[in-house]
């Protein structure tokens, strides 16, 4: 039997969508929408090829922030990979190649508890009358979720110490093409990709694309998943610890958005804010009433201890474009 991940509060079961599960959708999403190979296919693809230099196979790398946007998002870990000239009668040492993710996400935590759990039930027939039961779990629902993506560090890849972002063959490379600039610094170099705003606008924008066309695992076809987001809230902060979470509530079993929190946020801890507060939502989603509040919302000025920031509500589509043309000015 496949199982739906649960945890218990005061002995009810919740369904949840954990943070690892969630960045696999994300993954697959990107490499769906880049036609760019996948991270694991490229690392057994220099598995395979390791008695070769890794620069003959360079479009095929794992690990290539530079060429592959999802190494440039999500990371990768290659331990051992260059190893460095050893100093006699020094402690043996060994650099690994590892990027640590830019987007950071939480799980994807019910509104409901186990209510929300179905389980279907068949058979798997392997052979000519070998019927094999199965039982499956799915689960479906409202669900809250928090992202963010660390911008200030979209196209910088530092090789410090005994950590680098950025294999020092692959940086050659690069360099002698002119991908990159390098900055020398005490205990290694800073690299930076040349079109360093255009590759900050493209991950902006692929990373609304992800949340809006979201794959998540075939299987969810056949239950006729949508796992786009119905609201989203999105303003560019001075920090990557995201200030907006818990702003849907269920209310007799219905979703609906807290306006009243969303108030005490901005004024608690609005001066974070660099930019105005973009609410992309779905019409429908929420019931006549809660959704006639929410618009209301929209050209609204909401105070904080440092002044104002304005709040407009629009098409999760829209909002991708507002947030490109915020950052645009502040990179200026």
């Amino acid at each position: 039997m496949t199982q739906v991940k649960q945890f218990q509060i005061r002995g009810e079961n919740y369904p949840y969508i954990s943070a690892q599960a969630w960045r696999k959708w994300l993954r697959n999403t990107v490499s769906f929408l880049s036609d760019q190979i996948l991270y694991t296919d490229r690392l057994n693809k220099k598995i395979a090829d390791k008695d070769k230099k890794h620069i003959e196979g360079i479009t095929h790398y794992a690990g290539n922030p530079v060429l592959y946007i999802e190494d440039e998002i999500f990371g990768f870990s290659n331990p051992q990979l260059y190893i460095p000239e050893q100093i006699e009668g020094e402690l043996y040492n060994v650099v690994s190649t590892n990027r640590q993710t830019v987007l950071n996400t939480s799980s994807i935590m019910p509104l409901l508890s186990d209510s929300m759990i179905n389980t279907i039930e068949g058979y798997v027939h392997l052979d000519v009358d070998t019927p094999l039961p199965y039982k499956n779990e799915f689960m479906n629902g409202y669900f809250n979720a928090v992202t963010s993506l660390d911008i200030d560090r979209i196209g910088i890849y530092k090789n410090i110490m005994d950590i680098y972002e950025l294999d020092p063959s692959l940086a050659k490379l690069f360099l002698d093409d002119k991908y990159i600039t390098v900055n020398e610094v005490e205990g290694g170099e800073i690299y930076q990709i040349n079109n360093f705003e255009d590759r900050k606008k493209y991950i902006i924008k692929l990373y609304f694309d992800l949340l809006l066309s979201l794959y998540p695992d075939v299987k969810s076809s056949q239950f006729a998943v949508d796992a786009s987001p119905k609201i989203f809230v999105s303003a560019v902060l001075k920090s990557s610890a995201n200030i907006f979470s818990d702003l849907v509530d269920i209310d007799d079993n219905y979703p609906y958005f807290n306006i009243d929190k969303l108030i005490s946020i901005v004024s608690k801890r609005g001066h974070q804010l660099l930019t105005d507060i973009y609410i992309g939502y779905r019409s429908g989603t929420f019931n006549e009433k809660n959704e006639y509040n929410l618009l209301k919302l929209n050209n609204m000025e909401l105070k904080h201890r440092n002044g104002f920031v304005n709040v407009y509500v629009m098409s999760p589509g829209e909002v991708k474009n507002k947030i490109i043309d915020e950052l645009g000015g502040l990179m200026k």
